[in-house]
């Protein structure tokens, strides 16, 4: 497993932040304008989106995260079981993208140690 901290840009951080912000205060007018009330995730995510705005514009940073995980098993296993368990545990709480015939490379970005790479090949790049 692999976890890649992207740090953001200021100007590409705030126009994040107030595109969320700009979502979650819309979506509450446009309700509590028809009568609905909002409910306690909505009042906490609108709060947090105005939370977050103050810290990007006070100078903090806004931090991307990007976790790649493979899934090894022997050869006796069904892989797509135990592929599927890692898929719902990691559901609930992230944006699920899958490698779609990319895993060789997929492969190597969650099972190499950052700040390695394949034998050979980058070594030969750099002595040219």
């Amino acid at each position: 497993m692999t976890i890649h901290c992207e740090v953001l840009p200021p100007a590409l951080a705030a126009r994040q932040v107030s595109r969320s912000r700009f979502r979650a205060t819309a979506v509450a007018d446009i309700k509590a304008a028809r009568g609905f009330g909002a409910s306690a995730a909505e009042q906490r995510r609108r709060a947090g989106g105005h939370d977050q705005e103050a810290a990007v514009a006070a100078g903090h940073a806004l931090v991307r995260y990007t976790l790649t995980a493979a899934v090894t098993v022997p050869a006796e296993w069904v892989i797509e079981d135990h592929a599927a368990g890692l898929e719902n545990d990691a559901a609930a709480r992230f944006d699920l993208l899958r490698l779609e015939l990319l895993q060789d490379a997929g492969f190597a970005a969650a099972a190499l140690p950052l700040g390695y790479g394949l034998p050979g090949r980058a070594e030969r790049r750099w002595r040219q």
